[in-house]
């Protein structure tokens, strides 16, 4: 055991594990901590990577600084329902209903559950319909944060690759619900008991919306294999492309839903309203079980009533909401979505179009060499270090290596989104020629004439505050600490195997240290004996000059 982690249960060190994979915490802090500004920190990190919507903060203060967001009285003080105010749970059922277009027996107050977060969601769901090393299925990329699955309840995640057609910008990453049923298959296969499937409508990190066709044949398979249907649809109102409309799980019929107690659907005020800060994600679910359990647990996160109040005068405010906020989030969405694209296009960068959430997909990959995880987590170090922070395509689960999801919502300032670009393209330029690819669907087409060395934090005088990277050559996975069974089937060991020993060759100096030198001075009476037992031959003196001549050159084991 680790000297640092002798003090945690084994539960607490996977824990630890997790936060030191966890790209979205460990560097959305330091970008934090570290933010670009023009004036007072021009040398500071451009966020592309924290899927925040500040885009309409100025209307949001605005409304929550008004006298009636103020109420305080001694009820405040004391014990609450945990899981939801009865006031509060029913603005939100009259606000889903409105919005998702659904009627009154679909969404009611008693179907409600408030959470300190969506996250905090998950973890309930997790606890609630699975047993430690049970398994769900979900289809990838997918949002990064699905580790809270795993963190607590331990819950093995099973990606399901979508398959991808085309090389532009419209290009489709379908999810069937035969892949669905051939992934369930191969997951029961592997001896792994699947409980669930895990959706995000609208998807997070590619934008794309299901349409009711594919709902409704989701949730019949669901059905015919006993599974829960756990849907995340947290972008709900971010959908910005004037041709695409989303549709709600909340819309389709009870009556016409195969198994309506093991749908469970989930949204929040994060995303949607700009609200990440004040914490607060909703449930529904018709299950008495599970709603039982949520009783239970939102004990361990609660949303306070001062919270409560402010987001229910919120939502019963339905003139400033649909006159005002609303449609002004999508107008600025739209428009932010514009001068990201242009800029990508105008320094050639490749990329898939969005239609709803926060960001897109970009792809990268002819900038890997070779096109693996190691060198994504590489290009992911130089961008950090050139001034621009993203996400890497592996956290979302996704393993054709070099995509990365850029976020567009975190600034309202042009000239940022545009810097952010810029710098994007000048760590691509400093990647010499033959460190690039053909084979990407990238179309970059820039001449790259910078050295390699100028992609350090010189490049743009961007000073980091912690220049390490999660170690990706561990045993578990890059999100999750522990294997994650993937569609597409299980790596070669050997290659595997081969893979990493190779890397910790190259990269620990074991050449240097470990000379037939200085083995023979370490051990003189095995050296005295193997010489004697080869005749004084000259091949022991031929294994100490090729040992030095690879510990001079390293490059030989790349070979």
């Amino acid at each position: 055991m680790e000297k640092s982690l002798e003090f945690l249960s084994l539960r607490g060190q996977n824990t630890v594990k997790c936060w030191d994979h966890h790209i979205l915490g460990k560097f959305g802090c330091e970008a934090k901590e570290n933010a670009y500004d023009k004036d007072r920190n021009s040398q500071g990190i451009i966020n592309f990577g924290t899927a925040d919507n500040k885009l309409c903060e100025d209307i949001i203060k605005e409304r929550l600084m008004r006298p009636d967001m103020n109420k305080f009285d001694e009820t405040m003080q004391h014990y609450f329902q945990f899981h939801g105010g009865d006031s509060f749970r029913q603005t939100l059922a009259e606000f889903l209903r409105e919005k998702a277009h659904a009627n009154q027996g679909r969404v009611s107050a008693n179907d409600i559950f408030v959470t300190s977060g969506v996250a905090s969601a998950f973890d309930i769901l997790a606890h609630a319909i699975c047993d430690p090393g049970d398994t769900l299925l979900i289809p990838s990329p997918h949002y990064a944060g699905m580790e809270h699955f795993h963190q607590r309840g331990q819950v093995n995640l099973y990606r399901i690759p979508l398959s991808s057609t085309g090389t532009d910008k419209t290009s489709s990453f379908h999810l069937s619900a035969d892949m669905l049923k051939t992934a369930y298959q191969n997951a029961v296969n592997q001896g792994q008991k699947v409980r669930g499937i895990i959706l995000t409508n609208p998807n997070n990190p590619l934008g794309d919306i299901y349409d009711v066709e594919q709902l409704y044949n989701f949730l019949e398979f669901a059905h015919s294999k006993k599974l829960h249907v756990i849907m995340d649809e947290i972008f709900a109102l971010s959908v910005f492309d004037e041709h695409s409309k989303f549709h709600s799980l909340l819309r389709l019929h009870l009556m016409l839903l195969p198994d309506p107690w093991r749908i469970h659907t989930i949204w929040g005020f994060s995303k949607d309203l700009g609200l990440s800060g004040l914490r607060c994600g909703v449930v529904h679910t018709k299950n008495p079980q599970i709603q039982t359990v949520f009783k239970s647990l939102t004990n361990f996160g609660a949303v306070p009533p001062v919270i409560q109040h402010k987001l229910n005068t919120l939502l019963r405010d339905k003139d400033w909401l649909d006159k005002t906020y609303l449609p002004t989030n999508i107008d600025r969405l739209r428009s932010n979505y514009k001068i990201m694209t242009e800029t990508l296009d105008s320094f050639n960068i490749s990329y898939r179009h969005s239609k709803a959430g926060f960001f897109l997909f970009a792809d990268f990959s002819k900038y890997l060499h070779p096109p693996s995880k190691e060198s994504e987590m590489d290009l992911f170090e130089r961008f950090i270090d050139g001034g621009v922070y993203m996400v890497p395509g592996c956290a979302h689960g996704w393993d054709t290596f070099g995509w990365f999801r850029v976020v567009f919502t975190s600034t309202s300032d042009k000239d940022i989104i545009i810097e952010g670009v810029k710098r994007i393209n000048d760590v691509l330029n400093s990647i010499p020629d033959q460190f690039t690819t053909a084979s990407s669907s990238s179309n970059h087409g820039n001449n790259r004439v910078e050295s390699e060395a100028s992609v350090s934090g010189e490049l743009k005088g961007v000073k980091r505050k912690t220049p390490t990277t999660p170690d990706t050559t561990d045993d578990f996975d890059f999100i999750i600490p522990q294997p994650l069974s993937k569609d597409s089937g299980p790596e070669d060991p050997l290659e595997g195997m081969l893979k990493t020993l190779k890397q910790q060759i190259t990269t620990s100096g074991w050449l240097d240290k470990n000379t037939s030198d200085q083995w023979e001075a370490s051990n003189p009476d095995t050296a005295k004996a193997f010489r004697k037992a080869a005749g004084k031959d000259s091949s022991f003196e031929k294994m100490e000059t090729n040992s030095n001549d690879s510990s001079n050159s390293k490059e030989s084991v790349n070979t």
